[in-house]
């Protein structure tokens, strides 16, 4: 199942406007029910292997693929948990080097907002070098981490 509309999990979700976003990928867990309004328990991968079960309208769903079974679809999203926190780690980590080499080499994280500044005009210097230099590897090395980062968080 995939859902078409927002789904809130919970009263906060409601009130917020939040919740399980538009292209969810579930699986259905129990059996439809009510009498004006169907409504079907469903469980939705949240993210890094995360499942959470919501009661949700079944005009909210629709259906991408029949028979799968609840062990395919967690194993996939256990598999997609795991692909997204490596997208994330490897985004994240450079950054993450550059505070702490900022601060190793400093000694505190005065001025680091112009130093983030300038590491991105560097890092667009790097690229436009690198694109001269080695356009195939460069070219391949975009698409993959586009492709990579638009797949694991479905943007």
């Amino acid at each position: 199942m995939k859902a078409t509309a927002v789904i809130p999990r919970g009263l906060s979700d409601s009130v917020a406007g939040t919740g399980i976003s538009r292209g969810t990928r579930g699986v259905v867990v129990g059996e439809a029910s009510g009498f004006w309004q169907q409504r079907v328990t469903v469980r939705f991968d949240d993210g890094f292997g995360a499942l959470s079960e919501v009661n949700v309208k079944t005009s909210d769903l629709t259906v991408v693929r029949r028979g799968g079974g609840h062990e395919d679809f967690e194993r996939r999203a256990s598999r997609t948990g795991l692909i997204r926190l490596g997208v994330v780690l490897a985004l994240v980590a450079p950054t993450v080097y550059f505070v702490a080499s900022y601060w190793w080499s400093t000694g505190s994280l005065d001025g680091i907002v112009s130093e983030f500044v300038l590491a991105a005009f560097d890092t667009v210097d790097y690229l436009i070098g690198a694109m001269i230099a080695n356009p195939v590897r460069t070219l391949v090395f975009l698409v993959v981490s586009t492709v990579l980062g638009r797949w694991a968080f479905r943007r």
